[in-house]
Formats: structure tokens, C-alpha cells, sequence
């Protein structure tokens, strides 16, 4: 991120003429055109560190807070999805019937907030049910067709047993396999919270 040298040092809390003695010497690689350098250059991080500075300072308080609510917001998401909400990767192709190179290009693009860091996908977010829903069911006669998950019916995960019959299975409305069907089927996407 470019800044501005004298921004650069009123932020790190030193002379404009330090820093540029500094950019003619050990920062020389973090400079660029018109007196402004990088200032997530790793040169420019390690002497922040080097002072005991949050590096993210340099950026200005608008990038820096946004910056952390970002990476708040990533590391949080993470935490608290419960893993039935967790899809690999295959799965969630096979449930939404897109080829993974398709899955791939949304992932590194529309999906990207669903992609979780151990790689799976977190499919009861809004993102991941509003592609869903961009991926209805093919019909035939008026009449979805549902691909078959693993030999077994598309909602059979979210199948469990009738309290009021126990011989009898209900398809449980709050599982997630049930959202992306019913985002697959009607376009309505309403996740719940994790």
C-alpha cells in the first residue's frame, strides 16, 4: 500500500529526515515514485517491528481498521462454524452439479467468503446459497430432478426420524442439506446463524 513519506514517519513517530535516510539505506526497496513508498513491504514491516510498532499503523487508521476487521471477521468466521455446516469441496459441487473447475473459478471469486481455512466450504452461508440458488434443479415434466449424493437420495443427510412416527422420516427444514434444497428448488436462501 503506498503512502506518502512524511506520512510514513508521522505515523511511525519519527523525523521525515530519518525516514529518508532510511529509504537511501536499508528501506531502498519498499521506495517508490514521487516520494511515497510500500508500506506492507516486507523491508518496511520488519523495521516496524524493529521499534516495536504495529506495522498495520503505517497504513493510516481507515486501512489499518480495516484491515483488522477484515482479518477479525475471517478469523471469526472460521471459529465459530459448526461442522455440520462444513462441506468439502466435492460435495458442495455435487450438490449445487457444477463441474470443479466451475466451483474452483467461484471459489477464488463469488464463493470466496464461504471458503473456510481448512479448505471447505461454508455451505449454509449467504453466498454459498445464493450460488445454489443460481444452480436450480434441471427439470424434466415440470418436475425437478435431484442428483443422487453418494448412491443416496439428495436430502437423505438431512432425513430423521418422526416423533410422532418412528417409522416414519421427516426432512429436517433447519439442516443445511435442506436449505440448499430448498435454495436449489425455489430460489429462496434463508441460512441460519452458526
Amino acid at each position: 500500500m503506498a503512502v506518502s513519506q512524511t506520512d510514513l514517519a508521522q505515523r511511525a513517530g519519527v523525523n521525515r529526515s530519518t525516514i529518508s535516510r532510511l529509504f537511501l539505506g536499508p528501506l531502498s526497496a519498499a521506495l517508490l515514485p514521487g516520494k511515497r513508498c510500500d508500506a506492507t513491504h516486507p523491508a518496511v514491516i520488519a523495521w516496524a517491528k524493529h521499534r516495536r510498532l504495529d506495522p498495520t499503523v503505517l497504513l493510516g487508521e481507515f486501512h489499518a481498521r480495516m484491515l483488522r476487521s477484515a482479518a477479525a471477521a475471517s478469523a471469526s468466521a472460521t471459529e465459530v462454524v459448526p461442522e455440520e455446516h462444513r462441506m468439502s469441496r466435492l460435495e458442495f459441487a455435487a450438490r449445487a452439479e457444477v463441474m470443479s473447475n466451475e466451483l474452483q473459478r467461484a471459489l477464488a471469486n463469488e464463493l470466496r467468503p464461504a471458503l473456510l481455512r481448512d479448505g471447505r466450504v461454508h455451505a449454509n452461508s449467504v453466498v454459498a446459497l445464493e450460488f445454489m440458488a443460481a444452480h436450480p434443479f434441471r427439470c424434466e415434466d415440470g418436475k425437478a430432478i435431484e442428483p443422487q449424493i453418494d448412491g443416496a437420495d439428495f436430502l437423505a443427510s438431512a432425513s430423521t426420524s418422526d416423533p410422532a412416527d418412528p417409522g416414519a422420516l421427516m426432512v429436517d427444514g433447519e439442516h443445511v442439506v435442506a436449505r440448499i434444497w430448498v435454495a436449489r428448488l425455489a430460489g429462496i436462501i434463508n441460512p441460519v446463524s452458526p
